[in-house]
């Protein structure tokens, strides 16, 4: 799919980025709200697409996807975490 050819819910994200974009502060980061709705696009479009899209760092929008949410992690899971000495 070329990036002038966007899913419409690939186009809504852009146009909220760049709206934020628009009325930011410099250097302000991006708001976790932003970020929570590139990483949903990309449960259907690839990490490459959604950054080009919406002119994200690929390497940043894979950080986002990667780290784990605290509170949906179980319990169990946090009890038996593994420690490296």
């Amino acid at each position: 799919m070329k990036i002038s050819e966007n899913h419409p819910a690939i186009e809504n994200v852009r146009q909220q980025f760049q709206n934020w974009r628009s009325t930011r502060n410099r250097r302000e980061p991006i708001p976790d709200h932003l970020w929570e709705a590139a990483a949903a696009l990309c449960r259907v479009h690839s990490i490459s697409h959604v950054s080009q899209c919406l002119k994200l760092s690929y390497t940043d929008l894979k950080k986002r996807l990667n780290l784990p949410n605290p509170a949906i992690l179980p319990i169990a899971r946090l009890r038996h975490s593994v420690r490296l000495i």
